[in-house]
């Protein structure tokens, strides 16, 4: 994808919004776009380079690079909303998590994004490219993201995540490990995509409990046989 091509589907987006508030965001992102150079490829590492994303594991659990471009406090010093860029790269996922707040996503460029929603009674999957650029995840919600058929690991998606009011660390929550538990439970059929989206720190959590109750059950095991052997090495001899 060139940098016009870029700005072309920025402007079919921006053209099916009537909302002036929308239009007026699209005008910053499309600001950001013509930074870029008109005949380079764009790829994961010149926008994260040129816009200067930073890690998002900076401050969540999830993986990928953002930059916050809007930032909008209201008269009695409140963050209303905000807005930033949000870039997955090759196996990066946006774990399962939920936030006190609504949050938008729309697709910008490259890959479509593939996102995971527990609503009602079903773990759905919404995704998100050219076509069906947005959608809207109410308060709450747990909820992850993927590049949607990723091959390789110069894939990359980009989306733009608007939070009303806006996001604030507090705001953020993993499941715990019951919660991933419980949605496992309800979501047999969808139990792979949520042990994928599931963060690094729980897995970490999980393994680290598996190695202990493997330990004590490899250690009862142990004194059990060793019991027995004790057993019949004391058993009385039958005259």
């Amino acid at each position: 994808m060139l940098r016009n091509e870029f700005l072309n589907t920025v402007n079919k987006i921006l053209n099916s919004r009537n909302d002036n508030e929308e239009k007026r965001r699209f005008e910053i992102i499309k600001g950001y776009i013509l930074q870029l150079n008109e005949d380079e490829e764009i790829n994961a590492n010149k926008l994260i380079k040129k816009w200067a994303l930073v890690e998002l594991n900076t401050v969540t659990n999830e993986d990928g690079y953002f930059k916050e471009f809007v930032k909008i406090i209201d008269q009695v010093e409140t963050c209303a909303e905000t807005e930033i860029f949000y870039l997955l790269k090759g196996k990066q996922v946006s774990c399962l998590h939920a936030l006190g707040t609504t949050e938008t996503w729309t697709w910008l460029a490259g890959k479509e994004i593939s996102l995971f929603v527990a609503i009602n009674q079903e773990f759905k999957e919404i995704i998100l490219n050219e076509t069906n650029p947005s959608f809207t995840i109410e308060k709450d919600t747990f909820f992850g993201a993927k590049i949607n058929n990723q091959k390789n690991d110069n894939d990359f998606g980009l989306v733009t995540c608007l939070c009303k009011p806006g996001f604030i660390p507090e705001h953020y929550k993993n499941p715990s490990l019951e919660e991933l538990d419980n949605l496992c439970k309800v979501f047999p059929s969808n139990e792979k995509i949520i042990n994928d989206l599931t963060p690094k720190l729980l897995k970490n959590n999980n393994t680290f409990m598996q190695s202990i109750i493997q330990f004590f059950t490899c250690c009862i095991g142990i004194k059990k046989i060793e019991d027995e052997q004790t057993a019949l090495i004391n058993r009385p001899q039958n005259n």
